[in-house]
Formats: C-alpha cells, sequence, structure tokens
C-alpha cells in the first residue's frame, strides 16, 4: 500500500508541474503557488502603468493649460493693440469688432470707440474734469501769477515753450539781457542729464562774446571762456550768487558740435551730458534761462521743501509720478508753479490760484498721457528698420518692402 501511495504521490506531482500548478510545503505547513508569485508581479506592472498613465494626464493637463494660456496672453496683446485680426492676419477678435465706432450713442466721440483711448481714459485720468459749479465760479477770474526770476531764451525737447524769446535775434538779445544784470548768471536746465547737471548756473566773470549764446547752445570752445577766468560754475542759485561751492573740473572744450557743459563737473569729468540745441544730438530735453534783471529777490527764493522735492524726484521718478498730476511736468519752474497754485487754491480762498491749478494739473495729465504711450512703446519694442512690430494694431508687414519708420 506504501508504494502505491508513493507512485500516485510521484505521478501527481509530475502532472501538476506539467499544468504549471506545482504546490510546495513551506516551513509553516501552507502550500504556496508559484503563479501567486506570477500575480504579484503582474499587480507591480499593473500598478506602474496606472501611475504612468496619471502621470501623462497631470502632464498633458498642464501642458494644455500652458498652451491656453500662451495663446490667451497673445489674443489679449492683438485685442489692446486694438487689432481687428490676430497675427495671421485672418482670426477675427471679437471685440475689436467695433474699433472706431460708437455703437452705443452716436453722440459718444468716435475716439472712445478705440480701446485704446477708453483704457487709457478710465485708467490713467486721474481729474478728468471739475464741478460745473467750479467751473462757474472760476469763469472771468484772472489767473494767479508766480514768478520765477528767469527769462526762457531756448528749449528743446520736453522743455520746449512756445513763450521762450526766440527769433531771428535770439543771440544778440541774449548777450543784452545777460549784460542787464550787475551778476551775470546763465541757468542750464536738463531734464534729461544726470542728477548732478539736470540744473547748472554759469556765472560770468568778464564782458561776453557776442556768441555767448552758442558757446553755451552748441560750439563749448575755449577762446574767450576760460575756465576760472572767463566764468565759473554752480549747482545751486545761491552758491553762484555768494560764489560758494564752485566746480573745481571743467574740459571737453574745443569739441565739433559739442555745446556746454563739455565734460565739466563738480569735482571730476563727467561725461555724455553736453548738449546741442541746433542740432539736437545731444542730451535731448534742455532749457536755457537767463536771470530777469527786474525780478525780485523772493523770486529766486527756493523753500526746503521745494528743494527736497526736486533731489527725491530726481532718484526716484516713478514713486514720485504716483503722488500727483504736477510731478509729471517736465520743467522743474512749472512743477514749482503747479505746487505751490494748489497748495494756496486748494487751502485758502484765492480762486486765481485754484484756476492756475487746475490748468497745471491738466498739463501734467497731458504729460502723464504721453508718457505712459513713450514707455509703453518701450516695454513692448520699437519698429526696426521700417518693419512694423507684431503687435502693431495695423498687424505684421513681414515680408513687405520697408517704407521708413513709422
Amino acid at each position: 500500500t506504501m508504494k502505491i501511495s508513493s507512485s500516485l504521490l510521484v505521478i501527481t506531482a509530475i502532472v501538476s508541474s506539467a499544468h504549471g500548478h506545482f504546490f510546495t510545503k513551506t516551513e509553516q505547513g501552507n502550500y504556496y503557488s508559484g503563479n501567486h508569485a506570477l500575480a504579484e508581479i503582474t499587480e507591480d506592472k499593473r500598478a506602474i502603468r496606472i501611475s504612468s498613465d496619471e502621470f501623462k494626464s497631470v502632464a498633458k493637463s498642464i501642458v494644455s493649460k500652458l498652451v491656453l494660456e500662451q495663446e490667451t496672453s497673445k489674443y489679449n496683446t492683438w485685442k489692446e493693440r486694438g487689432s481687428h485680426v490676430l497675427e495671421d492676419g485672418i482670426t477675427p477678435i471679437d471685440e475689436n469688432k467695433n474699433f472706431g465706432k460708437s455703437s452705443v450713442d452716436p453722440r459718444v466721440p468716435v475716439g472712445f470707440g478705440n480701446l485704446l483711448e477708453q483704457r487709457n481714459f478710465d485708467v490713467f485720468v486721474e481729474d478728468p474734469g471739475v464741478s460745473p459749479f467750479v467751473s462757474e465760479a472760476l469763469d472771468g477770474i484772472p489767473l494767479e501769477s508766480f514768478e520765477t526770476g528767469w527769462i526762457l531764451m531756448q528749449g528743446i525737447g520736453d522743455l520746449y515753450n512756445s513763450n521762450a524769446v526766440g527769433g531771428d535775434n535770439l543771440v544778440v538779445d541774449f548777450v543784452e539781457h545777460l549784460t542787464r544784470n550787475q551778476l551775470m548768471l546763465i541757468r542750464i536746465v536738463c531734464e534729461s542729464c544726470v542728477a548732478s547737471h539736470k540744473e547748472v548756473f554759469y556765472r560770468r566773470i568778464t564782458d561776453p562774446p557776442l556768441d555767448m549764446l552758442d558757446i553755451i547752445a552748441k560750439t563749448w570752445r575755449s577762446s574767450g571762456n576760460i575756465f576760472g577766468d572767463d566764468f565759473k560754475l554752480y549747482s545751486t542759485y545761491n552758491d553762484a550768487v555768494e560764489d560758494t561751492n564752485a566746480w573745481t573740473y571743467c574740459g571737453g572744450f574745443d569739441v565739433s558740435d559739442q555745446g556746454f557743459p563739455g565734460t565739466c563737473g563738480r569735482s571730476a569729468p563727467v561725461e555724455d551730458q553736453w548738449i546741442n540745441m541746433e542740432k539736437r544730438n545731444g542730451q535731448p530735453d534742455v532749457a536755457i534761462f537767463v536771470q530777469n534783471s527786474t525780478a525780485s529777490s523772493d523770486a529766486f527764493i527756493r523753500s526746503d521743501w521745494e528743494v527736497e522735492f526736486e533731489e527725491h524726484l530726481s532718484t526716484n521718478p516713478s514713486n514720485d509720478k504716483a503722488l500727483g498730476l504736477c510731478w509729471h511736468i517736465p520743467l522743474m519752474d512749472t512743477r514749482r508753479q503747479c505746487w505751490w497754485a494748489c497748495e494756496y487754491g486748494e487751502r485758502t480762498n484765492n480762486l486765481g490760484a485754484l484756476k492756475l491749478c487746475l490748468n497745471l494739473r491738466h498739463k501734467g495729465q497731458v504729460w502723464k498721457s504721453r508718457n505712459f504711450a513713450s514707455d509703453s512703446e518701450s516695454d513692448e519694442g520699437i519698429e526696426e528698420e521700417g518693419i512694423i512690430k507684431f503687435t502693431h494694431a495695423l498687424g505684421s508687414d513681414e515680408g513687405f518692402p520697408s517704407l521708413g519708420t513709422y
């Protein structure tokens, strides 16, 4: 009986092995199948596959989101430029289909159908108007005047002013105005210069040559213009009057087409601050003044807060311009008038000062809008070689010949 049983066990083991169901006894006495190991391996592979599918799904979602954001960004860029279509020149921009039209009320100015105009008006206009009661009260009121003590002889760039003396006899008039003063001072204001050169006072010691204006405006020469003998330079009006803290270095004379101040500096040479009022290839925003011989001494007094404001503005232009519209006016004399007029006009019953304040704030609004447009153009890039940039409202002109700068 034992022999038969052993044979059956052997046969059973062989058959079972042949069908892949070979069982062995474990130390604990339980039976363990080889198929169990295969099942675990399969389960691991399935888990890895599921994990991989989930990763692919998440990655695909992220990529789709990034693509959508990119496409949305491009769409918004073209929309804000006011274009009717996208870069391909075909896909329409629904929001701009009425570009340049007034679809709500025919009395609305056409310009306000322009999305850019709307954005500028809504976001950047701080003082769009005044109460009709205020306007009526100010009607017929003369503007208050604030004396600066200086005569504007010539200005370019942001400091250009149609009220400057100018004219065909400007060179002669310049010397006449200058020599009417016992203390002959020329004031050069350069808003585009570095802080040390934004306002410089040229004190003439000897009689000025007939072409004194040209020496300042375009030909900074040494002949008849010797530093220390014929003239001195100062950073403030008080220093110029009292002959204190004069600049100790001056150079850059006799360089073709380069005017004041050459390379002159407070104590060392300063490059690239020179001007040329004729060719305008130097500093772009410059004004030249002569002291007004009839001005009262009070006109030249600057309060501490004015000086502090100007110094702060030269180092923190972006932050300071957020303080109000007066800060956007380019010429410091007009900024001072705006500050003073608004201070008096809003705190007293001086209607002339209030009217001047409102007028100058309007100028500040114009400059703010202009500077915003200029900064936006700078941020987005400018046209190169007469090619319109891709964000231009008119679309791209790639493939077309250059037609010059737009």
